[in-house]
């Protein structure tokens, strides 16, 4: 007997590509190789990197378990510079400061990028963040001058505690900076401890140093001053520059040209020398500047300084000769700003303003901190306009006018109610 049917073909079941192909007799399947296992067993890990490029890793969180080799995480920290720092601007509060930002950070970019000077991307990726960081629209911040010297001493620094230990944390911005800073006065002096006068002299007066000189008055200058911009040049391309430095703070800056005073600031860069350093300005001038003449501009500023300091002297006189032992609401009355405490022990006041018109707390030895922390509502206005930084902490209310354009007032954690028109212009508060 025959038996008829159809036999069934066994196709395993194979996930790679086929041929087939037949003769005159036959049909053959032809069965691709099977690709090669690409399975890799010496992925990087943290233990392969060490010094700068471990940081990197740590600090922008490297995906190296992409990563084959070392190469690899250069590449992608350079993506990352490309990206933040080739293209991002940083503008600030004025265009000054926005143009300088600019010019600045692309010196340390340029240097940093050139593969003739030594540094890894790794590396240029943590000083460009660093020394971009705190560059916000709302401040007049700068990065740091580039100075090659103290940045090779600086980053020999950081990779030798590296070295000692792998997880070290540091700052380069804040090293750099100190580094920086005590190199104009010694190697053996800490600018921190420096209180004094420093004379940076002319490009006429030494002309050898002068672009040297330049980057000492860029590092030396308080931020709002133009010098710490882009006018050091020119400033000093006309005289000699003064600054009087208290534990290596800038607090005076003295513009010369020709043997003639032409300009005096203080911190504030606002034509106001502030009344407790009035009297370290004039000795320094009669001591060290004796034959300069002084422009009617320098001789206005000390004029108006001089008046300040009666005001001061007044107002404290009413207190007997000292602000020790008396509470804010007593110096506020003194003042003539109407000030007394409600039954939570809190202050409430009838306006805020300055004390004395151009003169902050801390010139009258007052502690901006802890003075106005205790107000809780001002009934009228409230003029912060360019103040210093002053905790508000419990202030709830403000039953008029407020102006806090360009204070350096930074939170008003517990403000419910404006009741009149509000000015933020510049300001720096955020809550």
């Amino acid at each position: 007997m025959k038996i008829s049917g159809i036999a069934q073909q066994y196709k395993p079941y194979i996930q790679n590509p086929v041929l087939r192909y037949k003769d005159k007799k036959n049909t053959f399947v032809k069965i691709a190789p099977i690709p090669f296992d690409s399975v890799s067993f010496g992925k990087l890990t943290k233990a392969k990197f060490s010094g700068f490029d471990l940081a990197a890793i740590n600090r922008f969180k490297a995906p190296i378990e992409k990563f084959n080799s070392n190469q690899d995480l250069q590449k992608w920290c350079l993506d990352k510079i490309q990206t933040e720092y080739q293209s991002k601007n940083y503008p600030a509060r004025s265009q000054e400061t926005t143009t300088s930002r600019t010019r600045m950070i692309d010196e340390w970019r340029n240097f940093l990028l050139n593969s003739n000077n030594g540094y890894s991307n790794a590396e240029a990726l943590i000083i460009l963040n660093s020394i971009t960081n705190g560059l916000n629209p709302t401040n007049e911040n700068l990065p740091p001058v580039f100075d090659e010297d103290i940045l090779r001493k600086t980053t020999k620094d950081i990779k030798n505690k590296l070295d000692r230990n792998r997880s070290y944390d540091f700052n380069f911005a804040q090293i750099y900076s100190e580094y920086l800073r005590n190199n104009i006065i010694s190697e053996n002096e800490n600018i921190s401890d420096k209180s004094g006068w420093i004379i940076i002299p002319s490009q006429d007066n030494n002309p050898e140093h002068y672009f040297e000189n330049v980057k000492k008055l860029q590092t030396l200058s308080c931020k709002l001053w133009c010098t710490k911009r882009g006018s050091a040049e020119k400033y000093l391309a006309a005289g000699d520059f003064h600054i009087y430095l208290e534990k290596g703070q800038p607090k005076l800056g003295i513009c010369t040209e020709n043997n003639i005073i032409r300009q005096i600031q203080g911190e504030l860069n606002n034509c106001i020398i502030p009344i407790k350093y009035l009297e370290i300005l004039k000795q320094h001038i009669s001591e060290h500047m004796d034959g300069y003449k002084m422009t009617q501009f320098a001789y206005a500023e000390i004029d108006k300084s001089e008046k300040l300091k009666k005001e001061a002297d007044k107002l404290i006189a009413k207190l007997g000769g000292s602000f020790e032992g008396h509470s804010t609401e007593e110096i506020l009355n003194a003042a003539g700003i109407g000030a007394d405490k409600d039954i939570d022990g809190k202050i409430v006041i009838d306006e805020y303003r300055p004390l004395i018109y151009g003169v902050d707390l801390s010139d009258l030895g007052l502690d901006s901190n802890s003075f106005l922390k205790d107000i809780k509502a001002i009934k009228g206005s409230a003029n912060f306009r360019e103040s210093e930084h002053i905790n508000l902490e419990s202030l709830e209310e403000i039953g008029g006018y407020a102006d806090f354009s360009e204070s350096k007032v930074t939170s008003l954690p517990s403000l419910r109610t404006i009741k009149g028109i509000a000015n933020f212009y510049k300001s720096l508060i955020k809550e």
